[in-house]
């Protein structure tokens, strides 16, 4: 496979510039592999993975690469307090030593005393309202099994390509945050007038206090010509009681704007997490429930998901975790669900099957200023 060439032209471009603007260039990534025992327990399951789909089976060994990747960001001041940023960060799969098909955060922009405006590929303000609750991220137990999934496909809470994101500076207590995407579908332009159909829109409020984290969050996605806009809105609640102790809520609804079994895609969605610290150690327990679609009985869902961590170091940590999607008769959802970067899917094979998942994994963060 191609070694990304843009990737290495850009560090070699980086290490060939004056020592004086090296300091402000970091090479940075995340090692993530984990050894998977999945399987459903009441029938079968499909690793889904794209074009390389395994065909359903009652359980499976695998080693994963989850969402493990390296990238490169900078910024040089060019006028009193105005900056310009960029960065450039790419996925890899550890589990087959290759790049990764996945677009991660990259682009280009500025930052100053109002904020930070860019272009590019980025994560939308509505996954990032939660990103910072969800105990079990990157993993197979990852909260988006349940936030911005609707009728067993995430439709919401997605990284998203051809995107101007402005938010407010990260140190104030209130926090705004908004993103036009010009065609969430497309890679390049011309863009024709069916192109607007798919045409997405977002922003989040965020009070952050230390302890207390409250926020609310909205997107309307554009599905395409002919078919109603997917809609989202959501509510985040953290608490930190100051003794290691954490606790999360979520509330959604979503609607992803098309019709699915003889009913409307919308469905509400709540997500309750509490993670504890002791030295070392951290434990983990979530809960998340998917309601009924509308006019569609029994399409909800369970997800339950138990773990610990072990930190060998402030960037290095082991973990176990294990994690059920308990479906109701017409429900399809999956673990570690199916959006732009989720990598390796559980997926029922059919509707009222269950997904289970045990997993060991290691994790080692790094960065390095050049």
């Amino acid at each position: 496979m191609n070694l990304k060439a843009p990737i290495w032209c850009a560090v070699v471009a980086a290490l060939a510039l004056p020592g004086t603007a090296l300091s402000a260039i970091e090479l940075y990534g995340n090692a993530h592999v984990s050894l998977d025992a999945v399987g459903s327990g009441d029938g079968q399951i499909v690793l889904d993975e794209g074009d390389d789909s395994v065909a359903a089976k009652k359980n499976a060994f695998l080693i994963t690469s989850n969402k493990s990747y390296i990238g490169l960001r900078g910024r040089e001041g060019v006028r009193d307090r105005l900056a310009v940023i960029w960065q450039v960060e790419q996925g890899v799969d550890l589990d087959d030593g290759s790049w990764s098909d996945e677009g991660r955060d990259s682009f280009v922009g500025l930052e100053g005393s109002i904020g930070t405006v860019l272009a590019g590929r980025h994560v939308t303000p509505y996954r990032r309202l939660t990103d910072r609750l969800d105990i079990f991220r990157n993993t197979r137990a990852d909260h988006s099994a349940v936030v911005g999934a609707v009728d067993g496909q995430s439709v919401f809470n997605e990284r998203a390509r051809n995107i101007l994101y402005y938010a407010t500076p990260e140190d104030r207590r209130i926090r705004f945050a908004a993103a036009y995407i010009s065609d969430r579908q497309r890679e390049r332009l011309p863009r024709t007038n069916a192109d607007s159909d798919r045409d997405g829109y977002g922003a989040s409020l965020i009070f952050d206090s230390g302890p207390l984290y409250l926020g609310l969050a909205y997107e309307r996605l554009g599905q395409g010509e002919g078919q109603e806009d997917g809609v989202a809105t959501k509510a985040a609640l953290g608490w930190d009681f100051g003794q290691g102790t954490r606790v999360a809520l979520i509330w959604e609804q979503a609607d992803n704007g098309e019709r699915s079994a003889g009913g409307d895609g919308a469905r509400d969605a709540w997500y309750g997490s509490v993670s504890h610290v002791s030295g070392n150690f951290t434990w983990k327990f979530a809960y998340g429930l998917l309601g009924e679609l509308d006019h569609t009985p029994d399409s909800g869902a369970h997800m339950v998901a138990l773990g610990f961590s072990y930190a060998m170091s402030p960037r290095t940590e082991l973990y176990l975790l294990g994690a059920a999607m308990l479906n109701e008769d017409q429900a399809v959802y999956a673990l570690h669900p199916d959006h732009d970067d989720a990598g390796s899917v559980i997926r029922p094979a059919e509707a009222g099957n269950n997904a289970v998942a045990f997993s060991a994994g290691l994790i080692h963060r790094f960065n390095i200023g050049l």
